[in-house]
This record gives structure tokens, C-alpha cells and sequence, in this order.
């Protein structure tokens, strides 16, 4: 007998069984080693799952949330003050790596909205009075030679886009979404990795920008830190060509340019009347050109149109700046 019984020796410690993780982008990975070599320290190889999260909500997550937002659902049809625990949730739906163009979301969002009425028609009076009556609506259409998505859910205006091309023999495509408040500043932009250039990212989402603490600024604030990723998804060439190699105020410049660049060629389209009349193949959506007739949408574009965004490096953080024309 050549085993370790024969010697003596007691057999091996059975190990928890360790979920494999998606395979990880370069800077990821990167990040991951960091993380592991200084957490290993501490002697416990296994406590890495609990301090490093997955790149994307798990199933898990999934189920939690949808069972928190029926419980805040309940409590919210029963008269109950739960603006706190929807702004509670809010921050673990972040946390947890769901979009903010995500279902959960934004049902947690229209509740925390709709529990803040009354604080907001003393406050915003030159909104229009529909600010929180028109629900959410779903525009889709084209401007020129691309596709736009333009959803206004309550206050809050989303303008997406997709990208797509190929890159060493191989075919890409990437969502962009940029959500604006009610003042036309910038809460956030997304990606979605449609078809990634590694196949096994494909739905992969990343936080590109988020203003650091947007949900408790003024709704009209005039400069703010900005929370970016430090490496890009690398199908953001389809975007730009170049904007990989640029430096962080450049890229993100680039990026919050973009945004309302595409603010303002829906606006063109609207005062132009260039915008295709189409009828879109989901019965819930609308014509983009019916978004005329969106107070809030007409209202935060016009928001938009009067502002010039500027990134910038002060004091050691990058932060976003606005100017009124």
C-alpha cells in the first residue's frame, strides 16, 4: 500500500466546494488577485467569496430582491411609510450590480418617487404638473442614420443606444444608457455587453459613470464627483474607435459628450419633424416622434439643451461640472 494510510498519515481535510465564478476581463482579474493576496493573509483562502462580489447579480440576488420589492409593494398599497426602505433598497439594488435601466430597479425607484409626491409640488413649481402623474413610456424609433430608445420613467429621462461592429474577424455590440433627472444632469451611464468580443460576457453590465451621491443632491446641482470604471469594456471602440487609449477626463468627457449629443439630435429630430414614423413590433412601446407629447420628456430635454457638461480632474477626483449656455 503506497497510500497515506499506509503511512500514517491522516487523510486530507475535505474543502467547501468553491461556485466557479465567469471568467473575468484582464483589469478584473487583476483587481481579484489584489483583493486575494491580501485577504490569504489572514489564513482563510474562502473568506474572498464573502468580501468580493461577482461581476453581475446572481440568481440569488435576483430572488431577494424581487421578494423585498413584493413586501415593499404590499406595504406601500397598505398606506405604509416606507420612503426610507425603498431608498434603503435602492442602494442594495446598486450595490448588488443591477443596472439602473433593470426592472427591479426601477420599481423600486417609482415607489421611492411616488412615497416623495408631496414634497415635491411646493418645491418644483415650474415642473410641469405632470412631473410624477405620467408613469413610465417607451419610445423607440430613428434619428437619422440610428436607433434610439427614449424611456421616461416618473421623473427620470433614459436615452440608449446601441453600438456594434467587429474586431479581429470578430462581431460586437454594446447598449449605452444614459440616465438624466428632472433637471437634465446626469444620474448615470450603463453598458450592456450584447455581444461581447468574449463570448462568455455576453449580457455582462457595466457601470460606466455614476454621479457619487445623486440621490440625495439637488436635483439642479452644478458640479459632483463622478464613480468611473478605471478599465473600459474593450467593445467601447464601437463607440469611439480611440477611446481606449484616452485618459480618464478625456474618456469620460467623451462619454458624458455623447450623451447629450444624443439629448440634442432628439430634440433636432422633434423641432425639425425628422424623426421616422414608425410603428414599433412591441405593442408597449410607442413612435419616438409621439414623445412630443411628453410633458417631462419635453421638459428635461429642454433641461438638457441649456447645459454644457465639462469632466475634469480637481483636487485629485474626477468631477462633473455643468454651464448654462
Amino acid at each position: 500500500m503506497s497510500s497515506r494510510a499506509s503511512r500514517g498519515e491522516a487523510p486530507p481535510a475535505a474543502q467547501p466546494d468553491i461556485v466557479k465564478q465567469p471568467e473575468l476581463s484582464r483589469c478584473h482579474a487583476a483587481e481579484v488577485k489584489r483583493q486575494s493576496e491580501i485577504l490569504f493573509k489572514g489564513g482563510n483562502p474562502y473568506i474572498l467569496l464573502k468580501h468580493f462580489r461577482p461581476l453581475m447579480p446572481t440568481q440569488e440576488d435576483e430572488k431577494n430582491i424581487h421578494d423585498k420589492l413584493i413586501e415593499l409593494d404590499k406595504a406601500f398599497a397598505a398606506g405604509k411609510e416606507v420612503h426610507r426602505d425603498a431608498e434603503h433598497l435602492l442602494e442594495e439594488i446598486t450595490q448588488l450590480g443591477f443596472s439602473g435601466g433593470s426592472e427591479h430597479f426601477k420599481r423600486a425607484l417609482s415607489i421611492y418617487q411616488m412615497e416623495a409626491r408631496d414634497g415635491i409640488a411646493d418645491t418644483d413649481i415650474q415642473q410641469p404638473k405632470r412631473l410624477l402623474e405620467s408613469g413610465k413610456y417607451d419610445y423607440v424609433g430613428h434619428i437619422g442614420s440610428y436607433f434610439l430608445q427614449a424611456v421616461i420613467a416618473y421623473d427620470h429621462l433614459f436615452l440608449t443606444r446601441v453600438y456594434s461592429g467587429e474586431f479581429h474577424a470578430r462581431k460586437g455590440k454594446i447598449k449605452i444608457s444614459n440616465r438624466f433627472n428632472s433637471e437634465g444632469r446626469l444620474d448615470l451611464i450603463d453598458a450592456k455587453l450584447i455581444r461581447s468580443l468574449d463570448a462568455h460576457m455576453d449580457g455582462a453590465i457595466r457601470h460606466l459613470v455614476t454621479i457619487d451621491g445623486y440621490r440625495t443632491l439637488s436635483k439642479d446641482w452644478q458640479t459632483a464627483p463622478l464613480l468611473y470604471l478605471s478599465c473600459i469594456p474593450k467593445e467601447m471602440i464601437f463607440v469611439k474607435g480611440d477611446i481606449l487609449r484616452a485618459s480618464p477626463p478625456k474618456l469620460y468627457n467623451t462619454l458624458v459628450g455623447y450623451a447629450y449629443r444624443t439629448a440634442s439630435d432628439l430634440l433636432d429630430g422633434i423641432s425639425r419633424e425628422t424623426i421616422a414614423a414608425e410603428t414599433p413590433r412591441n405593442p408597449q412601446q410607442l413612435p419616438l416622434d409621439k414623445i412630443v407629447h411628453n410633458d417631462m420628456a419635453m421638459y428635461i430635454l429642454g433641461k438638457a439643451a441649456s447645459l454644457i457638461p465639462r469632466c475634469e480632474l480637481l483636487e485629485g477626483r474626477l468631477r462633473l461640472s455643468y454651464q448654462l449656455k
